[in-house]
């Protein structure tokens, strides 16, 4: 199930970012200094562009496009075939390796399993910037979401996007 072309993803994903800091720097030029500060600012329409670009990106398909979600894949299909032991991979890693463990002995697709990190990756980034600034988080999130790694964090480097988001979740804490 291809949504879009694989090498759509990232200019999609870079259009509509835009396209919401487009909108939301219009909403703020449109408001006082004191309004901004006090009053809850926050932009449902943002929302909803989360929840579906964790959900288009989470379930993307398996292509060289998007970098090292072949690798993924590949070491996903050999554990849900048992071509790998646990107690020989756990050594680095344990969590994630645990957690793909656990998707692939369950039969679960690998998009389900792409969904689920994409979710830890994007949740904890959202409830940061709501901890940090419960008026205007989506401010907060549009700059995360516009950083040069928050797409590859999310296709390519998995674990390491899943992990600092997950750090700076407990960082605001």
């Amino acid at each position: 199930m291809e949504l879009f072309a694989p090498q759509l993803y990232f200019p999609l994903s870079l259009f509509l970012t835009m396209l919401f800091i487009l909108f939301q720097s219009n909403k703020i030029y449109s408001i006082s200094n004191r309004s901004l500060i006090v009053k809850d600012n926050n932009n449902f329409l943002f929302l909803i562009f989360a929840i579906l670009f964790t959900i288009v990106v989470g379930l993307r398909p398996v292509s060289s496009a998007f970098g090292d979600t072949v690798n993924y894949a590949h070491y996903y299909w050999n554990q849900a075939n048992d071509l790998f032991l646990l107690k020989e991979i756990m050594d680095e890693e344990w969590i994630f390796t645990y957690l793909m463990h656990w998707f692939a002995s369950r039969d679960y697709d690998i998009m389900w399993f792409f969904l689920f990190v994409e979710i830890l990756y994007v949740v904890p980034m959202g409830l940061s910037c709501r901890r940090l600034s419960a008026n205007n988080y989506t401010i907060l999130l549009l700059f995360c979401f516009s950083a040069f790694s928050f797409f590859t964090y999310g296709v390519n480097g998995i674990r390491n996007g899943m992990a600092c988001s997950l750090v700076i979740m407990a960082l605001t804490f």
